[in-house]
């Protein structure tokens, strides 16, 4: 068994344990209670870690990372949207 094996896996669950947290967004069209420094520093953190990936060859960590990374950019993307459509209600 390869190394990367075991890198794909504990990546992957780490990814996909975000995904909950997306699609309630999406349906709920809120993301109030996620806080924008968690998403900021997290993503930052796997940015450096899809960047450490590709600097040592590891595949298993960068695919990983940057899937991970993929899915806080899109909460973050939709908490910018989300709020932005709050605060022009308020404004009505």
């Amino acid at each position: 068994m390869s190394i990367e094996i075991l890198g794909f896996a504990a990546g992957i669950l780490t990814s996909i344990s975000l995904l909950p947290q997306v699609t309630k967004a999406f349906k709920t069209h809120s993301t109030h209670d996620l806080s924008y420094q968690w998403m900021i520093i997290n993503a930052s953190g796997q940015m450096l870690w899809t960047l450490y990936g590709v600097a040592i060859n590891s595949i298993s960590l960068y695919f990983t990372s940057g899937l991970t990374l993929a899915l806080v950019i899109t909460l973050l993307i939709q908490k910018i949207k989300f709020d932005v459509n709050i605060k022009s209600k308020i404004g009505k």
